[in-house]
């Protein structure tokens, strides 16, 4: 392992996100994060340790347990999750693991041999992944993505998109429902947020998720989230001055799990 390397630590829009990286490593990130206040020390709220390892020697990264389940698999790479451990794995087609612990907000990225030719990768949105679950887990994200995307209208970048992605259970928390109403308020529709419904929150939503969002003035769709077609039609949906949401049906989480709500919709 390359023991080379510094930390920087990046306001990321009040998220103090610390990056340990040697110099080839932190150029990549750089290019990507640059545009964000950074410093050399103090308190991270989130960390990614990005480790190089040469070719035949051991990952800094150790490989699942047999423990693991799928959660993801595409073209790029797949994630699997032990449910024991609360700890996320990726794999990658690049020559390049991670393992995060989203308790702790820790994430170990590693690099293996010569392959600066990849490290573009390291802002592929598969490794973006830990970060998201990290978020997830202190309540922050639909907030950190409202202003995400507040901040690339004033930066004047209105190609940009950003997503969010998550669970019907963690509409529960009241931090999402401030981020719905700035966001339609705000006419954020560089903004979209999936939700995967199934069927997990504490006291469900009358009139499926997808009502809360249409009560803000949100463009809507609700589909099968085991149809890629119907997924790939609603996330790409026009909504001009409006954000976005696409409830993504999947099987109850529960044996007894509250009824799923309504049908398809589009709003």
């Amino acid at each position: 392992m390359d023991p080379d390397g510094r930390l920087r630590v990046y306001d990321f829009h009040g998220l103090q996100l610390g990056c340990f990286a040697d110099d080839a490593v932190a150029a990549a990130l750089d290019a990507r994060l640059g545009r964000f206040a950074q410093t050399d020390s103090g308190p991270c709220d989130v960390r990614f340790d990005y480790r190089r390892v040469g070719v035949g020697q051991p990952h800094p990264v150790p490989a699942p347990s047999e423990g693991t389940r799928p959660v993801y698999e595409s073209a790029m790479g797949k994630v699997l999750y032990s449910d024991d451990a609360d700890r996320m794995f990726i794999s990658s087609v690049w020559p390049i693991r991670a393992a995060c612990d989203p308790r702790s907000g820790e994430t170990t990225i590693s690099i293996a041999g010569a392959v600066d030719e990849h490290l573009w990768a390291l802002s592929h949105p598969l490794l973006t992944i830990p970060l998201i679950e990290t978020l997830k887990r202190r309540g922050r994200f639909s907030v950190h993505a409202a202003g995400v995307a507040l901040g690339l209208r004033a930066r004047g970048l209105t190609d940009s998109r950003v997503f969010v992605l998550v669970g019907d259970a963690e509409l529960d928390e009241g931090s999402n429902h401030e981020a719905i109403a700035f966001a339609r308020a705000a006419r954020l529709d560089a903004l979209h947020v999936v939700v995967v419904d199934n069927a997990s929150s504490t006291y469900g939503w009358p009139g499926g998720v997808e009502a809360r969002f249409a009560v803000e003035g949100w463009s809507v769709r609700r589909v099968s989230g085991r149809d890629h077609d119907a997924l790939e039609t609603a996330l790409t949906a026009p909504h001009p001055g409006r954000p976005h949401l696409v409830a993504a049906v999947v099987e109850p989480k529960y044996a007894q799990a509250q009824p799923a709500s309504s049908a398809a919709t589009a709003r």
